[in-house]
């Protein structure tokens, strides 16, 4: 059991400690007994984890790391028009390779919670798998809602809807999309 002391938490304006048990918090308040360790917060501000509810984690670093320099242009219809031709290259290991540098940086700025768009218009599924793979790899670390994205589109792009249907029975937990 680990106490956090002389802390500012937010939103118990009457509390300064925290306890925790197995990384689970067990109490808020003050004087709220002994503990294993005691570590004092110095009066710093404790606050809720951030939440990204959008991230590509399949595609981050992606350009830099397969020696391109990027959309020339700057735009975002440039970098999706360039994604196709960079996803049939991709491996389970290479996706989570650079996943995982952005889930490092997102966890060392407060992230706990991560809702990872997914393309899952490839018909091998790797970034589907490299996420999964990951959602119960780190769950003591971050969770991640894996999203079934169909970056290619879900009825313009043919078979969109059964790859969706696939990657929901494979383990994704929503699909996601946009208009």
């Amino acid at each position: 059991m680990k106490k956090f002391t002389n802390g500012v938490i937010y939103g118990h304006k009457d509390a300064n400690e925290i306890l925790v048990d197995k990384g689970v918090i067990k109490g808020i308040g003050k004087e709220l007994g002994p503990a294993d360790e005691v570590i004092d917060l110095g009066g710093k501000l404790v606050i809720a984890p951030y939440v990204d509810p959008h991230l590509h984690l399949d595609y981050v670093y992606t350009l830099s790391e397969l020696g391109e320099e990027g959309a020339g242009s700057g735009t975002l219809y440039e970098a999706i028009e360039m994604w196709p031709k960079f996803k049939e290259k991709l491996t389970v290991d290479s996706v989570k390779k650079l996943a995982l540098k952005g889930i490092k940086d997102e966890v060392s700025q407060g992230v706990q919670y991560i809702r990872a768009q997914t393309d899952v218009t490839d018909p091998n599924f790797t970034a589907l798998k490299a996420m999964l793979e990951f959602r119960e790899e780190l769950k003591d670390i971050v969770e991640i809602q894996v999203v079934a994205f169909p970056q290619n589109g879900m009825y313009t792009y043919k078979g969109g809807r059964d790859l969706v249907e696939e990657a929901l029975k494979m383990g994704a937990d929503v699909v996601g999309g946009y208009s």
